[in-house]
């Protein structure tokens, strides 16, 4: 029940963005089903012609699902982190034991694989953006944290620190959705080049002598209040 309900509310979804999304056509519906938590969902959303020529399913892109993967995003995540306390078939063996799903201990490996790849692509594709005049905005949020990923074998261990930072100028009502505003991720392997994207980021696209930055960490080494100093310079308040 409850994954037929969050496949009707995913189609929902779908049309209240239909009408917000800037098309040339509406090629047709498209059906998609993915492993959720809550198990399989099946659910369909509009393939659209954008006015570039490009081919985009707009729920997809909203929801940021990784392409052909039959798992959401959450369920990428939960595995992983869950996979960084055991080996491979023991993770397999706790999803398959919890949650309505089926999966193998080499899927759990190619989900590790899938992660790092979306980790590293994420982190190409945020590129600096020149503008005329830079924005001004009361307040700017920066959230940061680390998550360590370690892929265990029988005869080796490695471990892997994924780092994320989050910048959003706040959030709207739209309807009777809540969505962030100008949200940027800033995603890698290395710490110091996360946040040096962030702070090329901020210096290209904001003026921030009027703007209130609030950040926010759990503290963690790498991520003490005084590694946000740099990304607030020539703010109002820090």
């Amino acid at each position: 029940m409850i994954a037929t309900a969050l496949g009707q509310a995913l189609e929902d979804l779908d049309d209240l963005l239909i009408g917000e999304t800037e098309y040339q056509e509406i090629v047709g519906k498209r059906e998609r089903t993915l492993n959720f938590m809550c198990g399989a969902v099946t659910f369909k959303r509009r393939l659209v012609k954008l006015t570039d020529k490009k081919y985009v399913f707009p729920l997809d892109r909203y929801l940021q699902l990784i392409p052909r993967s039959r798992f959401s995003p959450l369920m990428v995540e939960k595995v992983a982190k869950l996979a960084s306390h055991s080996v491979l078939r023991t993770t397999a063996l706790a999803v398959n034991l919890l949650t309505p799903l089926s999966i193998s201990h080499q899927k759990v490996g190619q989900l590790y694989q899938t992660a790092g790849t979306q980790c590293e692509k994420q982190r190409e594709e945020t590129t600096l953006v020149t503008v005329a005049k830079k924005r001004q905005v009361p307040y700017l949020y920066l959230e940061g944290d680390a998550f360590c990923v370690a892929i265990k074998a029988k005869h080796h261990h490695k471990n892997i620190f994924v780092h994320r930072l989050q910048l959003t100028e706040g959030i709207t009502q739209n309807g009777q959705r809540r969505q962030t505003l100008n949200r940027h991720v800033f995603t890698g392997l290395n710490r110091r080049v996360v946040f040096k994207q962030a702070q090329d980021y901020l210096s290209q696209n904001y003026d921030l002598q009027h703007t209130t930055v609030i950040t926010g960490s759990d503290n963690g080494s790498g991520y003490e209040p005084s590694c946000f100093d740099e990304l607030a310079i020539g703010a109002k308040k820090h």
